[in-house]
């Protein structure tokens, strides 16, 4: 619950004060997603989670958490079920990869 309302007053305090225009600019603050992602690809399309999965690190469960984390907050917040798997993604979905940079596939 805690983690929850964290991360909602973050979006709250970014939505606040931002300059209108500059959530679609992502070298901007404030930046239009959080946490930073290490990696992300803007397109002009739209990302369907109908076909999606997290993708977690095999093995440490404490390493699995965040991508478990990410499906019930996306559940909760969207009331969308995106399944939660370890190694690698099924060939034909899309893959959201929740991971530490040293257990990255």
């Amino acid at each position: 619950m805690r983690v929850r309302l964290l991360l909602l007053g973050a979006l709250a305090s970014l939505g606040a004060g931002a300059a209108p225009g500059s959530l679609g600019d992502p070298s901007l603050p404030p930046f239009p997603i959080w946490p930073i992602p290490q990696e992300a690809r803007y397109a002009d399309d739209r990302l369907l989670l109908g076909d999606a999965v997290i993708v977690a690190p095999a093995g440490d469960a404490r390493a699995q958490y965040p991508a478990r984390l990410l499906a019930a907050l996306v559940a909760d917040q969207l009331g969308v079920t995106i399944p939660v798997v370890t190694g690698e993604a099924p060939a034909g979905r899309t893959a959201v990869v929740v991971c530490e940079v040293s257990s990255a596939p």
